[in-house]
């Protein structure tokens, strides 16, 4: 994502920040597994600062579900957490597609 101000990072085993980020993945529960994170603690991060991560565009009339569902894992821990937002986008016919917020957490968890 171009609109960003840092990146996700795939990575496997425990983050380069002491106490902060998982020592595994969800899935697998072993070093060998991947998770995505963002580290927060080595850089300068300003309020507002975002860090997209856009999964492939789905279309749900093709795949046929009627009642289609995201589901992930998430690792907030640190003092420097921000927000996880999750947001649905559905194509319109102007330019941009209508975003909308389906989900937030804030903070330490």
């Amino acid at each position: 994502e171009n609109t960003d101000d840092f990146d996700w990072v795939r990575r496997s085993g425990s983050t380069p920040s002491l106490n902060t980020g998982p020592a595994t993945d969800h899935t697998m529960k072993t070093v060998l597994g991947y998770y995505m994170y963002v580290e927060t603690s080595f850089f300068p991060l300003q309020d507002g600062d975002v860090a997209s991560l856009r999964s492939p565009e789905y279309n749900v009339s093709t795949l046929g579900c009627t009642a289609c569902m995201l589901e992930f894992w998430y690792h907030m821990y640190g003092s420097s957490i921000g927000k996880l937002e999750v947001y649905l986008e559905q194509p319109t016919d102007k330019q941009l597609p209508f975003r909308n917020k389906i989900w937030t957490l804030a903070g330490d968890q």
